[in-house]
């Protein structure tokens, strides 16, 4: 059995009053990659644990440098909690979306405004493939900070997937869970980390 935390993406429901929220679909996503899993919804110190095997910083949210409000900057907050766990006990982190975003930024890389929503295509470079991926986000990732590698461009040439050359940490910039039919190369991009 593998144990995922998900770090789950933060909403101001009403003035001051704040949610975790993540697509309803993950859970059945992530039992597509993995047969047997617990998945935890990770917040504020309360549900940690140090045995996860994998951490996945899920979609939703904006970095507080492209638009700064209490919902963006409590996720953030939330995010450096957990990356530091993550790194300090050797837990694969996956980063989707934003996810992939906060992961860029924590390694100094360089973000665009510029939209993504919709389908467009990405050419994954190991693999020498292109697959079509669905997007939602109105920054982009145009220069990879140090120790990062791209694995995916789009035609537009921004970064849509990448990897850290030394720690097991990987950024998409798509969203797996959403598809009405969940990708084999999704599954074994994720599958990678954990292997």
């Amino acid at each position: 059995m593998i144990e995922i935390g998900i770090v789950p993406s933060i909403k101001e429901t009403y003035k001051n009053q704040f949610e975790f929220s993540s697509d309803i679909k993950f859970n059945k996503f992530l039992n597509f990659i993995f047969k047997k899993s617990k998945i935890y919804n990770l917040g504020f110190k309360n549900n940690y644990k140090k045995s996860l095997d994998l951490i996945i910083f899920c979609g939703g949210n904006d970095l507080p440098v492209i638009n700064r409000n209490k919902a963006n900057n409590l996720r953030f907050k939330l995010n450096n909690f957990i990356f530091k766990k993550a790194i300090s006990n050797k837990i694969p982190i996956l980063g989707i979306c934003f996810g992939a975003q906060y992961l860029a930024y924590k390694f100094k890389s360089k973000f665009k405004k510029k939209k993504h929503i919709g389908e467009h295509m990405v050419n994954l470079n190991k693999k020498k493939i292109r697959i079509k991926v669905n997007s939602y986000h109105n920054v982009i990732i145009n220069s990879l900070g140090k120790d990062l590698e791209v694995r995916g461009l789009a035609d537009d040439k921004s970064i849509e997937f990448f990897s850290h050359n030394k720690k097991k940490i990987i950024g998409i910039q798509w969203h797996p869970e959403r598809y009405d039919k969940f990708k084999k190369i999704d599954k074994d991009i994720i599958k990678s980390l954990c292997s």
